[in-house]
């Protein structure tokens, strides 16, 4: 029974508001049962499944952080990271424990990821189109004005709070990036189903999902649907015979003809407003962009802080952005030049690295390296999400939106689901064509 409750407690977060109890203090509702649980499924754990093992790297990796996060208290108090990080920790572990306990997975599962994807993203559409009429403007400049304003953005539920200090419902900041990769997932799932139903289920959903990462500003999501789809490709093309080689270069073909036709055409979609500003801020100052700018602006300046002081790469200096930022500032005082920058490392490897050091980066490079093995020898399905994997690892240098409990939960389902039962649903889907 635990066990049932822990996964739909899962399954359920897509479409869950948090609560802020104060400034930058917030939880989901499901996430107190979620601990509980988690603590009472593995109290009694006496093996563990190899099967689990990328899971356990990622807990290892967050593990350290935790503890160059507590030591960095002592320089800084600044508790915010420490318990995002606990937070990070509690996902992991819930999909751990979901991995050492495969006879509660079923088939069924990926049908309710996908009504709850469903839901998650006719409420984005539904809120975007209602504020859309509430501004009572054009839509070019309404689908301008919501390119650069989070609050505006359809972006589901995970950055949405209700404060109870004030009553309301807020965005939180941006999540595009987050959002935009669980919505591939969802995608992914979608395409499945459609082409082992006879094309009859599924149209719907993928014409939202669509529709919602056409109005989002994730390149990031952009970018991993893309790595997918030329990952896939490319094995495809390596590992098949000449008939299939030819359906493969067509469809890339297709692919690439569509997105031309997209550009040219140029609808008022959110997405072709930001990729032309970034266009636009590169050829007018020949660099990259503001924001990516500003990310290499903060590793340049943190790297230089690491070759001063060496020892930090194997302590890290904790999910702490006060002292994170201070140590910037100080770097910056040291070259004797300002740069614009950030006080987060914007990267999944250089937040692991700095947080917690080698040890830290070394294990996430674990989690991986053993996901993807497992995932590529666990049927189709579990082939395309090794290339997922493989786009999100790529996507990740830039971002970190594996480090959230919407990406965490969906990805970490799907995985378990597919681990287990993934030569299993390629046998259900040849059985329905």
């Amino acid at each position: 029974m635990a066990y049932r409750v822990l996964l739909f407690l899962l399954l359920t977060i897509p479409i869950s508001f948090k609560i802020e109890v104060s400034p930058n203090i917030r939880f989901l509702l499901q996430e107190p049962l979620l601990l509980f649980l988690v603590i009472a499924c593995n109290v009694k754990l006496r093996r563990i499944k190899t099967k689990s093992f990328p899971f356990l790297f990622l807990i290892i990796s967050i593990l350290v952080i935790v503890v160059s996060t507590i030591i960095s208290l002592f320089f800084y108090f600044d508790i915010i990271g420490l318990f995002k990080c606990l937070k990070y920790l509690l996902y992991a572990s819930a999909i751990f424990t979901l991995l050492n306990h495969p006879k509660h997975l079923r088939l069924n599962i990926l049908d309710q990821m996908l009504k709850y994807g469903f839901i998650c993203v006719l409420f984005s559409l539904g809120l975007y189109f209602i504020n859309f009429l509430i501004m009572d403007v054009g839509w070019s400049y309404y689908v301008s004005y919501s390119t650069w304003k989070a609050r505006f953005m359809p972006t589901g539920m995970s950055n949405l709070a209700f404060d109870v200090r004030t009553f309301n419902f807020i965005r939180t900041g941006g999540n595009h990036g987050i959002y935009g990769s669980y919505l591939v997932i969802i995608l992914i799932l979608a395409l499945n189903n459609f082409f082992n139903s006879n094309y009859k289920k599924s149209k719907f959903l993928i014409f939202l999902i669509l529709l919602n990462l056409s109005f989002i500003t994730s390149r990031e999501a952009i970018l991993l649907l893309f790595l997918t789809i030329m990952f896939y490709v490319l094995h495809h093309f390596l590992t098949r015979n000449w008939i299939k080689r030819d359906i493969v270069i067509f469809s890339f073909i297709g692919l690439v003809t569509f997105v031309l036709v997209f550009i040219i055409w140029s609808p008022d979609v959110v997405i072709l407003h930001k990729i032309k500003h970034m266009i636009k801020g590169i050829s007018e100052t020949g660099g990259f962009g503001r924001s990516v700018n500003f990310r290499f602006n903060t590793w340049y300046l943190f790297f230089g802080f690491l070759v001063a002081n060496p020892w930090n790469i194997i302590t890290g200096v904790g999910f702490n952005r006060t002292r994170f930022g201070n140590i910037l500032e100080n770097q910056e005082a040291i070259i004797g030049e300002e740069l614009f920058h950030v006080d987060l490392p914007e990267s999944i490897y250089v937040a692991t690295l700095g947080y917690g050091g080698i040890f830290s980066l070394f294990f996430l490079l674990l989690f991986f390296i053993s996901l993807f093995y497992l995932l590529f020898y666990s049927g189709k399905m579990g082939k395309v999400f090794s290339f997922f994997l493989l786009g999100l690892m790529v996507t990740n240098a830039t971002g970190a939106s594996l480090f959230a409990e919407l990406l965490i939960s969906q990805f970490g389902i799907v995985c378990a689901l597919l681990i287990y039962k993934g030569k299993e649903l390629d046998e259900n889907s040849i059985k329905k064509v």
